[in-house]
Formats: structure tokens, sequence, C-alpha cells
């Protein structure tokens, strides 16, 4: 009897080490398939995900006419999905041409979305409309709440050219291509927040945000006006309702908090020409390498950069409910340093959201309120001065002072960045008080009330020591 179980465990070793070798070898095997994904009615979905199953990062999208093209192994498994279809699988075989019919998915089709002044739920919009919830939301540092939604929604372009300074937070927005033929328009869009149009959206904690709708098309000039022609993005934050959090019962306090650290570096070397290399250039075009040569060894474009700048960020939120009345307050903190030296962005935020009904029902009564204190250190520097200055001046004389070139226009950039100082500080308040009266013998009769109110200020400072004109 254990002769045979012996036998058979043999036989079956034998037999997944056949199926491996023969896996491996079909793997090997790439194939192009084509094809088109469509609706239940036929028509092409643009900008639906066609994936391999099981390996990350290989993939495609629809085009314009709902075609894809991909290479994969011939035995391989490809995915289709997109947002409101259900996920389908269907397996190569051998097949060059793939085509799928993506099958409307009912769930979300209740959720509710922000549009224009008021909500409807996903399957009554009609319009183009992208709504992306908190938790689908990028993950990671971002200086602004719009890097939230980088790659999120098709026809949304969002682009950062700042780099790694703290001090700017702007992000450069388009919604499906330029809507005006004015060069000095801009293409930015409208952004809406809790119900307020504003211009900037700096002064909300990401952390805060509950949801975020894109209007893409006409029906947002529709109930905008001019506004809204390059788009809308309604901005909804959390609320003492359900405090970001499904744990927020009547009557029952609830505190969070979020919080992390980061670290950034350099992409690469500047590639800047070292102390040697730049006295045998010398003496490859004169023959005169000691006329250039001060005597030190500096690498000034390190000089004027960290090489390990920290962001830590913090938000602390409290919220509750009872049966007539609902709260969230929060108090969000961030520092973020940049890797030029002397420059960070420090920001303090303050919210509040409260709903209240009043009047046994006949009266509900919402409230905002936010506010922001903030500094920006500038970078008094210069790059293109530190790129084309002598790599063997010192940075400092032998007494400690810095070191000025001689004969020459060209300063010394590290004196220039620690005895030069810049920063903008500013102060911004909005708030807004909703009222919505039921009107109770006529069902579904609602009166509404709106008032808000923004102020903010920002001052620019600088400041030159002494000693930068001796």
């Amino acid at each position: 009897m254990n002769y045979f179980n012996v036998k058979k465990s043999k036989k079956t070793a034998l037999a997944l080490l056949f199926s491996v070798f023969f896996c491996v070898s079909a793997f090997a095997q790439q194939v192009s398939v084509k094809g088109t994904v469509t609706d239940p009615q036929g028509e092409p979905i643009i900008g639906a995900y066609v994936t391999l199953k099981g390996a990350n990062g290989v993939g495609t999208v629809t085009d314009y006419d709902g075609n894809f093209n991909l290479k994969v192994p011939a035995n391989g498994t490809l995915v289709f999905s997109y947002a409101g279809y259900k996920r389908q699988e269907v397996s190569v075989a051998g097949k060059s041409v793939v085509s799928v019919k993506l099958a409307e998915e009912a769930i979300g089709l209740d959720e509710v979305v922000a549009v224009g002044y008021g909500s409807q739920k996903a399957k009554e919009i009609t319009s183009s409309v992208t709504s992306v919830k908190a938790e689908n939301f990028n993950k990671g540092v971002s200086n602004s709440p719009m890097g939230l939604l980088q790659g999120k929604v098709a026809g949304l372009n969002i682009t950062r050219t700042a780099g790694g300074d703290p001090t700017n937070t702007g992000y450069n927005i388009q919604i499906r291509g330029f809507s005006t033929l004015d060069k000095g328009a801009g293409t930015a869009p409208l952004y809406i927040v809790d119900g307020i149009p504003v211009n900037n959206i700096d002064n909300i904690s990401q952390e805060e945000i509950a949801s975020m709708d894109v209007l893409k098309d006409g029906s947002a000039a529709a109930i905008y006006g001019t506004r809204g022609t390059n788009g809308v993005i309604i901005i909804t934050t959390k609320r003492g309702s359900n405090g970001g959090s499904s744990d927020v019962q009547c009557g029952k306090t609830t505190v969070e908090y979020s919080g992390y650290l980061s670290v950034a570096t350099q992409a690469g070397e500047t590639g800047m020409a070292t102390a040697q290399e730049y006295k045998n250039l010398a003496t490859m075009t004169n023959g005169a390498a000691n006329a250039v040569d001060q005597g030190a060894e500096t690498d000034w474009m390190a000089a004027l950069t960290r090489t390990a700048p920290i962001t830590h960020n913090h938000n602390l939120a409290i919220s509750g409910a009872t049966k007539d009345f609902s709260y969230r307050g929060s108090v969000a903190y961030k520092n973020s340093e940049g890797i030029a030296i002397n420059s960070n962005r420090e920001e303090m935020i303050a919210k509040l959201a409260a709903d209240q009904k009043t009047l046994n029902g006949w009266l509900n009564l919402q409230y905002d309120f936010s506010y922001i204190n903030y500094r920006n250190n500038y970078f008094c520097g210069d790059f293109e001065k530190a790129a084309t200055l002598n790599p063997t001046y010192p940075i400092y004389n032998a007494d400690g002072s810095y070191f000025i070139p001689s004969g020459t226009i060209t300063r010394n950039p590290v004196a220039d960045a620690n005895q030069k100082e810049s920063y903008k500080d500013g102060n911004f308040f909005r708030g807004s008080v909703k009222a919505t009266i039921n009107v109770k013998p006529i069902k579904g009769l609602k009166l509404n009330g709106f008032g808000a109110f923004e102020e903010g200020d920002n001052y620019k400072y600088w400041y030159h020591s002494v000693d930068y004109y001796l």
C-alpha cells in the first residue's frame, strides 16, 4: 500500500513539473490582440481599461472609437473594466480579436452626486459628470487638493511645473481642451466649495474633502453662465452627519487623527563641472589653469540645496451628532520644506461644519466656516549664478566671512541666499449659512436661503542684511 502511495506521489510531482514547464513555455509566446469595448447599446466606450490578469503594469485603454491593441501571452486572460460597468474577464486562448460588451453595474447608481446648485442620484445624470470619493483619491503628498484627482478623471488634465517648490501650490487645470479662443482667458475651471463659488482652494485641508465632482460639458455653463465655460469642479467637505466615518452615532463623539511624514530628494545629479574638470578645461583652452584656480573645491549647486527636506502634516477632527444637531470641527497643520535652502511653506487650517434642525423640522440650518493662516519662505539664491560660478572659489574666507569674487559682477550665491530674506504670509476666512424651510403642507416643497462671506489678506516682505551691501 505504501509502495503505491509513493509511486502516486512521484507521478503527481512529475505532472506538476511538466505543467509548470508548459506554462512557462506558453507564457513566453506573445500574441497581438485587438478589439473593441462597447456598452449594452453597442456604443464604443472611451477610456475603458484593458489589463492582463495577474500582471501589474501590463494594459492599455480604449481610444475614441473604443478600440484597443495589446500584446499578451497566448494563454493569458484580459480584464475589461470601466466605471459604472461590470468587470469582465476574457481568455485569449490564441485569439487575435477579442471584442466585449460591458453590462451596466447597478451598484452605486443611488449614490448622490453634487450637480450645480443641488444634487442628483448617479443614475439620473445624463450630462458628463464624474464623481470621485475620498477613498479613491490619490494617496501620498500633494501641495494642493487638485493633486488628489490627478489621473482619476478622463478628460481632466492636471499638470504641475513647480517641481519641489513648496511655496507654489498651483496646478494647471484643463477640462477637455480649450473652451475659449481668448488666449488671456485661461483654462482654469470654476470651483464650488460647499455651495460657494471660489477662486482658490488652497485653504481646504485635503483630509476634510468627502468628494469631488467634475462637470465637464455644457451643462456646467448652463448653470453657472460664463464662469462655467472651462468646466466646474464641485468640492464637498466632510460633515458631522457622517463625520467622514460610519462610526458616528447619535450622541456619540468621534475623534480622528491622520498625519504623514515625507522626505524629498533630487532626481539626479546636476552635471556641473567639478573643480578639477574646470581646471582641465582652462588648461586646454589657454594653458593657464593657475589663472582660474582659487584653491577650493566647491559644488555650488549642492551648497544651495538640502539633501533630505522633510514635510509633515497633521489633521485632528472631532465630530458628533444628536437627533437635531450634528457638527464636525478640524484643525490641520502642515510644514513643507523645499529642496532649495531656506524655502518652506507653513500653514494652519481650521474648519467647522454644523447642521441644525429646529421648529419641529420646519427649518434646517447649515453652517460652514473655515480659516487658513500660512507663510511662504522663498529661496533667495540664484541657481543660474551657481551653475556658472568658478568651482575653485571657496564659499567662505579664512575668517569665516563670505568669499566675494573680485573683478566680476557675479556674487557668492550662498551669501545671497542667506543674507536676503523674502516671505509672504496671509490669512483667509470663509463662512456661509444656509437656511432651508420645509413647507410641510406641500410635500417636497422647500424654500432655500443662502449667504456667504469671504475675506482675506496677504503681505509680502523682503529683507537684505547690511552685510549684503558690503
